[in-house]
């Protein structure tokens, strides 16, 4: 199983265990069985804490993000889906609701993200010197990587078949999980992963890359969290001496 995969599968796992359970265990009690308006808001608010959680144990923003995201696609449908079972005049809406909704998350999560897309647009600028020959700039961001993917390898080929006179890149080079945990091993994956993507890349005058350094302090090299601190170490590393950090207007 892909590292992505695997990741977006414990996200979706941990998150549907974590919204029953409470919503079961919450049953337990008198009040809330009777209320099931409270119930369902009480049960949200375990999950709201769990993302919390989440971004805490993983050391990432996108954990919590990834928590939200499958409270709404995967728990909210079924709790909904618990709540009509006891009715004898089961309302039809819901249950369209909650066969639909974990049918587009699985799309955005595993189906979108492999739509690799070229969004080309031509600038024409008074000062360019007239004859002087077409300058091809290639922007990409949000790389967000996990781990090997093949969809990693075949942007790069897409990029290169562009025959780019410079690349951007404008930052979020890998997604996490950014401490290890479970079967997970830290950055160091996402990190390889990110870094065998930028080092593929081909162009005539280099590649730019953004460096986000948000906040002095607490890495040892003025980053502030271990994104940005994993991405830190992974600019500095020997193989990408052709690439300058910078920004992109």
């Amino acid at each position: 199983m892909l590292p992505y995969v695997l990741l977006q599968a414990c996200y979706a796992a941990g998150t549907l265990a974590v919204g029953l359970g409470a919503w079961f265990l919450l049953g337990r009690s008198a009040s809330l069985a009777r209320r099931e308006h409270l119930r369902l808001v009480a049960s949200l608010g375990v999950l709201a804490l769990a993302a919390l959680g989440a971004a805490a144990v993983a050391d990432s923003l996108f954990a919590a993000v990834a928590v939200t995201f499958y409270s709404g696609a995967l728990v909210l449908p079924a709790l909904l889906v618990l709540r009509e079972l006891p009715r004898e005049k089961k309302r039809a809406p819901w249950i369209a609701l909650a066969a639909l909704a974990p049918a587009v998350a699985a799309h955005a999560a595993f189906v979108a993200p492999n739509d690799l897309q070229v969004v080309e647009r031509e600038l024409d600028f008074s000062a360019w010197p007239a004859g002087s020959p077409r300058f091809t700039l290639v922007q990409i961001s949000d790389l967000q990587t996990v781990g090997p993917c093949e969809r990693q390898e075949l942007a790069a080929l897409r990029i290169n078949a562009l025959e780019p006179d410079l690349i951007a890149v404008c930052g979020d080079y890998i997604a996490g999980p950014f401490a290890e945990f479970g079967p997970f091993e830290g950055p160091g994956p996402a990190i390889e992963a990110a870094r065998s993507f930028l080092g593929a890349l081909r162009s005539r005058h280099g590649i730019v890359v953004v460096k986000d350094i948000p906040n002095p302090g607490t890495c040892g090299d003025g980053s502030s969290r271990a994104s940005t601190c994993a991405t830190s170490r992974m600019m500095r590393s020997s193989p990408w001496s052709s690439i300058r950090a910078g920004g992109c207007a």
